[in-house]
């Protein structure tokens, strides 16, 4: 494993923590003040941005097998990110669709889900950070 897959291993683990950390205290929150029903409509919000976090975890691993061939590369960057549009999609028809749940206080918790992306970014180590080297 290289030292860039390394990091980038990190970054998703830690990204993950992250989510989980900032999801938690506003899911518990929207407890206390709205109710159960609409605290698990943030922790399922929530839920759709971490899962898009585990693809991206899992297509990390794929990373390291691919190597450096430029055309699978890009397949699975492409197909990364067809993957995880889908998989959000689905969740938030199930979501919106068979659970019923309420549209604000979803978005809610996928919004922060998405944030926590902004945070853990901001974690990375300016000698960390991913540049073409030479």
């Amino acid at each position: 494993m290289s030292i860039k897959h390394a990091q980038l291993r990190q970054y998703t683990r830690r990204l993950l923590l992250i989510q989980a950390l900032m999801l938690l205290p506003a899911a518990g929150i929207t407890y206390f003040l709205y109710g159960q029903v609409t605290a698990g409509a943030v922790l399922y919000g929530g839920f759709i941005a971490i899962a898009g976090t585990l693809i991206l975890i899992r297509s990390t691993r794929r990373a390291e097998r691919t190597g450096a061939n430029p055309a699978a590369n890009a397949a699975l960057i492409y197909g990364t990110a067809i993957s995880r549009l889908a998989t959000a999609i689905g969740l938030f028809a199930v979501g919106f669709g068979v659970l019923r749940l309420a549209p604000l206080p979803l978005m809610l918790g996928f919004l922060v889900g998405l944030a926590a992306q902004l945070v853990s970014t901001a974690f990375v180590s300016g000698k960390k950070k991913w540049r073409l080297t030479r």
